[in-house]
């Protein structure tokens, strides 16, 4: 594949998304939860609520205790100081259509290059990510046979990014933290990328507190190749930047790992984030699995293993980086979906683009394996 072809077909990426984008406002795929009169403005689920209220409580610098992390809040300051909104309604099109529009395909430059990076292949790459932008297509078209419309309309619709919500920024800075990983790794960890490496994971602990599951897998990736120095030396610059939410949660929850999902929530002794919260979910696990459950897991971790077995012969340190970024994420969130009513197909959002890479991966596994220099 040429590059002059793989540019073109980046570019034609973007252009699905775009297409992707339409089809939901014209409602060719039908919406139950857009609001009338706004072009891009879908099901937010209520949180948006939630980190408005942190946004202006950062903006006028009257802090309250709140449930939502400090990071998409900040992301939102520059919105603020624009628009001056004085209303919830006032940023939430605004923010839904720039993450959408500019900044979903920048994260489909940013996975094409990693895609690129861990294969050497552009035909890889570029099915990637062809594959992770027409996920809403395809879970749309999937949840439609198997669930109802209306679970497939919210799951597919946040797929995109088009929500004042931080499941887009949480998966775009999961995958740059992968990719200055790799590129820290090519170039023998020089100290300013590792300084990088633990911004870019920093903020997205602050965006998310699960994102200490990237956090935690890069370390690991680091500790198996004995890489101890690049490994303290990120995880200080990680504590760093994570540390305004430490003081933060310190100060209104009196420990720095103590959340507001603890606190303030409904149900705080199952809140989101708590250790008993987990053993509940696990104890209800064997009350709601059934023997179809235990089919679909079965298939799923044959083919998964099938899978990752044959890109092993070519890509082995690759396929290590997609196991750790994978299974962390499948193991907490199914845990997580038997205590709590939440968005489990939504939440796995970050780890999607390492799905399109092995489907992608194994669909043109007996191309020729170096096909950019062609």
């Amino acid at each position: 594949m040429t590059r002059r072809t793989y540019l073109l077909g980046l570019f034609a990426a973007v252009l699905l998304q775009y297409i992707i984008l339409a089809l939901y406002s014209l409602e060719i795929i039908p919406q139950q939860f857009n609001v009338e009169g706004h072009l891009l403005w879908f099901h937010h689920g209520g949180d948006s609520w939630g980190y408005y209220a942190q946004l202006q409580s950062l903006v006028r610098g009257e802090f309250t205790p709140n449930k939502y992390p400090l990071g998409f809040p900040i992301l939102m300051i520059p919105f603020a100081a624009i628009m001056q909104p004085t209303h919830h309604n006032q940023l939430v099109e605004p923010v839904a259509t720039f993450w959408a529009v500019v900044m979903f395909p920048i994260g489909q430059l940013v996975l094409a290059t990693l895609a690129e990076k861990i294969t050497k292949r552009r035909s890889i790459a570029l099915l990637t990510v062809f594959i992770w932008t027409a996920l809403p297509l395809i879970s749309w078209a999937v949840l439609m046979i198997i669930w109802n419309p209306t679970m497939a309309e919210i799951v597919s619709v946040h797929l995109p990014w088009v929500q004042m919500l931080s499941d887009g920024p949480a998966t775009l800075f999961t995958l740059l933290g992968f990719l200055v990983y790799w590129m820290a790794r090519e170039r023998d960890f020089p100290v300013h990328w590792v300084l990088l490496l633990g911004w870019v994971l920093g903020f997205l602990m602050l965006i998310r507190l699960t994102g200490a599951l990237t956090v935690g897998a890069i370390g690991l990736l680091l500790l198996l190749e004995n890489r101890w120095k690049p490994a303290i030396v990120m995880s200080v610059m990680v504590l760093i930047i994570f540390s305004p939410q430490m003081i933060y949660n310190y100060s209104f929850f009196d420990s720095p790992f103590t959340t507001g999902y603890n606190v303030l929530d409904e149900q705080p002794t199952n809140g989101l984030f708590n250790i008993s919260y987990l053993l509940d979910a696990s104890m209800n696990i064997w009350e709601h699995l059934g023997w179809l459950t235990f089919v679909a897991l079965g298939i799923g971790s044959f083919i998964s293993l099938w899978g990752l077995s044959i890109l092993s012969k070519r890509y082995r340190f690759a396929v290590v980086l997609l196991v750790l970024w994978i299974v962390p994420y499948t193991a907490l969130y199914s845990i997580y979906y038997y205590s709590w009513v939440g968005g489990f197909l939504r939440f796995l959002m970050p780890m999607y683009p390492a799905i399109a890479l092995i489907a992608a991966a194994l669909l043109l596994y007996k191309l020729p394996q170096q096909d950019q220099h062609t």
